[in-house]
């Protein structure tokens, strides 16, 4: 993956854009539904926004993948995957 976006910015999700930044990840901008009440060094959108087409979009809230995804698929072509499955790939 080239571009990622990270939705859920709660410890998790800022912990995943650091490191990927980190590691010179491109994380274009992250997607939370509290966006307006989020103040980081990164572009938040609400799930409802427009979003920039990116490569992947990694979902950090766990225990509703299933509901963002169906979501989000509707709205991006870019692949939908659980933290999860990011940390059980490594």
């Amino acid at each position: 993956y080239r571009t990622v976006a990270v939705y859920g910015m709660k410890e998790m999700g800022v912990l995943l854009c650091n490191k990927l930044r980190y590691e010179g990840i491109d994380v274009r901008y992250a997607i939370d539904k509290n966006a307006d009440e989020i103040n980081a060094d990164i572009e938040i959108v609400k799930p409802t926004s427009e979003m920039s087409e990116v490569d992947v979009i990694i979902v950090t809230a766990i225990h509703y993948f299933n509901s963002i995804y169906m979501e989000l698929h509707e709205l991006t072509e870019a692949e939908i995957v659980s933290i999860e499955d990011v940390l059980w790939s490594i």
